[in-house]
């Protein structure tokens, strides 16, 4: 549809321009968008109450996280994520094996619209990053998302989604990236005293899949695709470039959860054989709730000490009070450093402190 402005908008299903009840592609990306951020918020907490229900939870706590710096706080956002990945990973996947685009690029503006809620709820701790996060992740991150978004308007609206190497790229980019979380998560609820081989196993395979996927599949995806868009005169250069630029991001960012997950696979590698490597080098800090106990604790501690040193110092008052008393009882003459001189002028108060005398 033209509008009096002669702008025009594509539509996410390729039926040609704005008509309704089709939706444009800054629709559907707002849509995503805000799904994430509500479902991620909503869920973050409902995952993180019925996970301390199982035996599990208090194992993750031994293990340094993916993005947090506990495994146990990181359990709730591996399975946001990872459910996100897989949702946006399974719509790229049908579209890919039925050679579909369309479908395809629902499972992209998926993926852009995740990016950017994400961005959104890193920058303000919001749920599920309200934990101690990770800080030295930032950069990879934002090496992951400013490509994913900017190359959703790109490939769009340049009709690169007919392309059967970017689905190709799409699937092993978002789909093996869900079940490599699910496989993170799964290796944080196994106790290393008791299912260490099988621990092993698990990251063994996982960092495997991880490795053929990052950089074996989609260097060999997105070096035909490249070499497709270069050959084709019917893409600009700006779409070349843009490539060029989210194949070097995406790079970086392989690169570096690969540093991280590597030296921790070799170590459970290792304590399978040895049984005395440590799976961590460095002590793991308290996970969120653990955090929060010692706060409370110092918190009632201070209150405690206040209250004995209130005590204390009324024990006294009280005790010099009687003291006063005993004297004025003797010789008949109130001292006004006492508080309790005016009460004491009472003959019913000084039979009761009278009393409180002979039972102390």
């Amino acid at each position: 549809m033209e509008h009096s402005a002669g702008v025009y908008i594509q539509t996410v299903d390729g039926n040609g321009f704005l008509s309704w009840p089709g939706h444009t592609i800054v629709l559907e990306l707002a849509f995503w968008a805000l799904s994430f951020l509500l479902f991620s918020r909503k869920f973050s907490k409902v995952f993180r109450s019925r996970f301390k229900r199982h035996r599990y939870w208090y194992t993750a706590q031994k293990y340094s996280g993916v993005f947090a710096r506990n495994a146990q706080d990181d359990l709730p956002t591996l399975a946001v994520v990872g459910i996100q990945h897989v949702v946006g990973g399974l719509l790229m996947t049908v579209g890919a094996l039925r050679s579909d685009p369309h479908m395809w690029r629902h499972g992209l503006l998926c993926e852009a619209g995740y990016e950017i809620a994400d961005l959104i709820l890193m920058r303000l701790s919001l749920p599920p990053y309200d934990v101690s996060f990770k800080k030295e992740l930032t950069v990879p991150i934002i090496c992951h998302h400013i490509p994913g978004i900017v190359l959703s308007f790109a490939a769009l609206l340049s009709n690169l989604h007919y392309n059967r190497h970017l689905r190709n790229v799409g699937v092993w980019l978002l789909l093996a990236g869900g079940l490599t979380l699910f496989g993170g998560f799964y290796t944080f609820t196994l106790d290393a005293q008791r299912e260490i081989k099988k621990l092993a196993v698990t990251n063994v395979l996982t960092t495997g899949f991880f490795l053929y996927a990052r950089f074996w599949a989609f260097p060999i995806e997105s070096y035909y695709l490249i070499s497709d868009v270069r050959t084709d005169p019917s893409h600009s250069s700006l779409t070349l470039y843009v490539l060029y630029l989210s194949a070097t991001l995406y790079s970086l960012f392989n690169v570096g959860i690969l540093v991280d997950v590597i030296p921790q696979t070799i170590r459970c590698t290792l304590r399978a054989f040895d049984g005395v490597t440590s799976i961590e080098k460095e002590p793991v800090p308290p996970p969120k709730e653990g955090r929060m106990k010692r706060r409370r604790s110092s918190i009632v501690r201070a209150l405690d000490s206040l209250d004995m040193h209130q005590h204390a110092r009324s024990k006294s008052v009280v005790e010099k009070s009687l003291e006063n008393w005993e004297d004025t009882r003797q010789t008949g003459i109130f001292y006004p450093q006492s508080g309790l001189s005016a009460m004491l002028q009472d003959p019913k108060k000084q039979k009761q402190m009278i009393d409180l005398q002979r039972t102390k």
